[in-house]
């Protein structure tokens, strides 16, 4: 079973509760701030699998085929989001994920939409496809996408244009276009 780190005295949001940073048998009942020689003493919890704080949300989630994004995809569910858009590069990844979410949260409809962010049109289709699927509603938003670039990565000089291009599309002009297009559907 998994732990939770809760500080002992101290009222704490049930938000923060969600840390989980120590597993209770592996480190001997002690929190990883008392290895580290913290000065604040805290106390193990067993963690809370479903708050359920995401009934009757939509939320859409972008770069969702692997890490954070996965991960906040199947916690999302967990806590009751009644759908779930995901988006990313990799579509048979985004089904991967899907079927995962549908195993923990079953009531949920996961929405699969691969897109590449760095071209505008794509992102269009995304959101356009996200609010007609939610009726017109979105409730969260997670700009999680991002492009590292070539690999290894080159000297400046030796840095395609191309490349660069493609890397500032993803990483900063999408998140600015997906917001200016969501927002008003989230106010």
């Amino acid at each position: 079973m998994g732990y939770a780190l809760i500080e002992h005295d101290l009222a704490i949001n049930d938000e923060i509760a969600i840390l989980r940073t120590a597993h209770h048998n592996n480190m001997g009942g002690r929190s990883s701030a008392s290895l580290f020689g913290a000065s604040k003493t805290f106390k193990m919890r067993p963690e809370v699998r479903q708050m359920n704080r995401l009934i009757g949300k939509y939320i859409l989630i972008t770069g969702a085929s692997q890490g954070l994004g996965r991960r906040l995809a199947i916690d999302f569910a967990r806590e009751g989001a009644s759908g779930v858009a995901i988006v990313a590069r990799r579509a048979e990844a985004l089904k991967e994920v899907k079927e995962t979410v549908k195993k923990n949260a079953p009531q949920t409809r996961v929405l699969v939409i691969d897109a590449d962010l760095s071209d505008e049109e794509n992102i269009e289709r995304v959101v356009a496809t996200a609010l007609s699927e939610f009726n017109g509603r979105l409730d969260v938003l997670v700009n999680n996408a991002s492009e590292i670039g070539p690999t290894p990565l080159p000297y400046l000089l030796d840095y395609p244009l191309d490349d660069f291009r493609s890397v500032i599309n993803t990483n900063l002009i999408a998140p600015f276009l997906i917001i200016k297009k969501v927002l008003p559907a989230m106010i």
